[in-house]
Parts: structure tokens; sequence; C-alpha cells
């Protein structure tokens, strides 16, 4: 696994607040998202199931001030959901266009340190108003926070954006509900 795609830039600091205190949001219980229709693959109608759906000011033109419903898409491999939630880290197969990419991604609780088990990962895909062609990717739970996920295929060079969603079935109406998102620029050669 590779941290290459990664496209570098400013550590990832919005849950930092201004006097240096570290901003962690507490998880409550997960309360089932009654409002959204479950889509494929069981993700409610925020799952970004095309870009439309929360890609605005997000579209991986590497203003990492944009933001959307789901907060700044971030640089590097590492970072916090749009919540403060989660420490977000992944690395990924080679990432090259045409070819199946499979993400490694792990999600620790912010509030305790400990893993976020059962995040149920889901991953949206695309560059501007562009999806990734492929449908139906794949999560596997390897424990201790961990998640694989894909293959995805990215079909055009450029810069990409990949949101991780977590506990995508969690209603997000919740302050404290373990629904969250986190959002990272990639580089396809």
């Amino acid at each position: 696994m590779s941290t290459a795609a990664e496209v570098v830039g400013p550590a990832d600091t919005h849950c930092t607040a201004m006097d240096g205190t570290e901003i962690k949001q507490e998880i409550g219980m997960c309360v089932p998202d009654t409002g959204g229709a479950a889509g494929a693959g069981g993700a409610s109608d925020d799952a970004g199931s095309s870009p439309a759906d929360g890609g605005t000011g997000d579209d991986g033109g590497g203003d990492n001030g944009a933001t959307s419903d789901f907060g700044a898409t971030l640089y590097n491999h590492e970072g916090d959901d749009d919540d403060c939630k989660y420490h977000v880290t992944w690395t990924s197969t080679e990432v090259k266009e045409g070819a199946g990419v499979t993400f490694d991604v792990t999600a620790i609780r912010r509030a305790d340190g400990k893993p976020a088990l059962g995040a149920n990962v889901q991953i949206e895909v695309f560059m501007g108003n562009h999806p990734t062609p492929t449908v139906d990717i794949p999560t596997k739970e390897l424990g201790g926070g961990k998640y694989q996920v894909g293959p995805v295929v990215f079909d055009t060079p450029g810069r990409w954006t990949v949101r991780f969603h977590f506990y995508e079935t969690c209603s997000d109406a919740p302050e404290d509900s373990p629904h969250g998102h986190a959002a990272f620029f990639i580089q396809v050669p």
C-alpha cells in the first residue's frame, strides 16, 4: 500500500481551536436514518451517489477552503472528519488511470482514541461532476477500525475527490451521531 496518490498540501487543522485546544466530538448512539430512502448498498440519500449530492465547492480544484455539506476536502493522507469525531488515515494500491484501486482506511474516534468499529465505510469518488464508473464498491471490515474499500476505477487523469462515509445508515441529525465524512484529494497520473 502507498500514499503516492495523495495531493500534498496544508495539514488539516480544522479540529483545533484558535487557542490550540483539540476539538473532539463525543459520539452517541446510532439513530437509524428514517428520512432518506436506502439506496444501493444500504446508503442513505446523502451517501453521495453522484457528485451533485454534495460536490458543490468540492470539485478537486485545489481550494482547501471550499466546503460543501460535508466540509472541506483535505490534502495529504490523513485528517479529521467533518464533525471532528474521527481521525482518518488512508493508503491505496497503485493509483493509475483505468486500474482497480483499493483503499485501506483507518478511523479512530477522537474523543477516546478507540477504533471506529462497525462503521460500514462507503466511498464516493468524483472529479468535478464526473463520478467514477465503478458501482457497488465493496467494503470489508478488517478489525481495529481498519477497512478495505474497493476496487475503484479512475477513468481519467487529474485531481479527484475521494470521500469516505462512516456509519451512513445512522441519521446525521443528532449532533453526537456516529455518522461522519472525510474527503481527500487524489491525483491520478
